[in-house]
């Protein structure tokens, strides 16, 4: 038994179609088929099925269950006989395969307080005029925004992760202005396509921050901190003339467009939860 990476695209010869029986529990069947490296040229060629194909659109629900492999000569050197096992179509077999366009965005909204100590008599009390001086408390919208892909190549994807966390976004993004997205980090769970090809899916994490109100690009956002002087919302850069802010601005287009699936690739099935 192995995985079927690399034999989907690959034209196999199907030698024998046989032992389909009809039974009051389900029908079954088996076919089987060679690589038509080692068959003669002539020979039809044909893809390998997949977990959870039909048998045949007059048999729907006698569909592929598992397949194994074994090797010509007993070596991998030579071709591979692949025997295809049919059954009834069972209940955990009817969930719909999903494909990446499916996966679904979750965003949760939650608000934070910073305390702030008012300073030369920035406040005062309206009843009486005296300044304020106990803490007062100032409030930040934040949302929580996971986005989902599936990826093939984990090593290459993780550099693009691993370059762009802690970075906020250069313009805007999902509808959010300049500065006010905050790329945190993933969370990657590894599982096998209906074709036995090993996945990884991934959930994006972003924060959005809003302190100021104004929505403008760059004038919100993660580069914003509260003056301790004045308790107004201000941004910090460095005194160069190369100024530099508290969070690298870029884009997050790398994190969508490396490492595509294709517009071949087989649906999903039995995908770990969202």
């Amino acid at each position: 038994m192995g995985s079927l990476t690399g034999t989907q695209n690959r034209g196999y010869a199907l030698m024998e179609q046989w032992q389909f029986t009809i039974a009051n529990n389900g029908a079954t069947g088996t076919r089987v088929y060679l690589d038509t490296d080692i068959v003669l040229a002539n020979s039809s060629k044909e893809n390998i099925p997949k977990i959870g194909d039909s048998w045949s659109d007059d048999y729907p629900d006698v569909v592929v269950k598992s397949l194994g492999i074994t090797y010509v000569n007993n070596s991998d050197e030579c071709g591979k006989k692949i025997t295809v096992s049919y059954g009834p179509r069972s209940i955990e077999m009817e969930v719909t395969p999903q494909s990446e366009d499916d996966l679904l965005k979750n965003v949760s909204v939650t608000g934070e307080f910073i305390s702030w100590e008012p300073k030369n008599i920035t406040f005062q009390w309206l009843d009486d005029g005296d300044p304020v001086t106990q803490p007062l408390f100032l409030n930040i919208s934040k949302a929580g925004v996971q986005i989902y892909r599936v990826i093939k190549d984990f090593d290459a994807y993780m550099y693009v992760v691993m370059s762009l966390v802690n970075k906020v976004n250069s313009s805007e993004f999902l509808g959010f202005p300049a500065e006010s997205v905050l790329f945190t980090g993933a969370n990657c769970s590894e599982f096998k396509n209906r074709g036995g090809s090993k996945r990884w899916k991934v959930e994006l994490l972003f924060t959005v921050r809003s302190c100021t109100g104004d929505y403008t690009d760059g004038n919100d956002g993660w580069n914003f901190l509260l003056r301790e002087d004045t308790g107004t919302w201000d941004k910090p850069v460095t005194a160069d003339a190369f100024y530099s802010t508290l969070y690298e601005s870029t884009s997050f287009e790398t994190l969508f467009t490396t490492d595509p699936l294709g517009e071949d690739e087989d649906l999903f099935e039995f995908l770990p939860d969202q």
